[in-house]
């Protein structure tokens, strides 16, 4: 891993699963963006009672450097779904915004859409396909690009699935939903619009692109 982590993870099936055994550690994507509208599955294949966060942040925030489970303090600017046994809410920028949420459990299928095109910035969470709470907005003075990243306390496995493969790793049946562009295999469809967060979805120069013939780019 290139950031740290707590030294309490270990990473399997392409890096998307994290076993923890024990103590407080986190987890970022290693790809970001500073446009777009993007889509994030993470399945809970064991998960404990002191649960663990769910954030969308910028990557130049001390917070996505810091591999431990604590929040994200304010000037992060750090979204996060908490879940931890006894309280559940999502807090923004390091402040409580929305009160009892919901968890989630064993074999649950939480999600993360962020839509960095939208003016404000939002990011909405969901579980088992259903909408956590009402978006958020990110805040106006943070600063691009941003990525999702997971945190959690204590032992557990959680699986990232950024369009790699809907049956993270065999622990669910396939769900073979693609995005929009037709990119990824995602457990659920993707909210319209939203793509997997993929070196697929990158932008192509045309006179590069595969897609463009050579009578129009014959510099190819």
């Amino acid at each position: 891993p290139l950031i740290k982590s707590g030294g309490y993870n270990s990473y399997s099936n392409g890096n998307c699963r994290i076993t923890a055994s024990a103590g407080g550690w986190g987890s970022p994507l290693n790809l970001a963006a500073n446009t777009g509208k993007w889509y994030v599955e993470i399945n809970f294949v064991v998960s404990d009672t002191n649960g663990g966060r769910i954030m969308v942040l910028p990557t130049n925030s001390l917070k996505y450097n810091d591999g431990d489970d604590s929040a994200g303090t304010t000037g992060d600017y750090v979204i996060e779904w908490k879940y931890d046994g006894d309280s559940n809410y999502i807090e923004n920028n390091n402040s409580i915004t929305q009160n009892s949420v919901g968890g989630w459990s064993q074999g649950d299928v939480a999600a993360v859409a962020f839509d960095l095109d939208a003016s404000p910035k939002t990011v909405q969470f969901y579980k088992n396909n259903s909408t956590i709470g009402s978006a958020e907005n990110i805040n106006t003075s943070a600063e691009g690009p941003f990525t999702v990243m997971i945190t959690a306390h204590n032992a557990g496995t959680w699986h990232i699935n950024a369009g790699q493969d809907s049956t993270f790793g065999g622990n669910e049946t396939a769900g073979g939903n693609a995005d929009g562009n037709g990119f990824g295999d995602f457990y659920y469809s993707p909210p319209s619009g939203f793509l997997a967060l993929s070196s697929a979805n990158l932008p192509v120069s045309d006179d590069i692109d595969p897609a463009q013939t050579d009578d129009d780019f014959p510099q190819k």
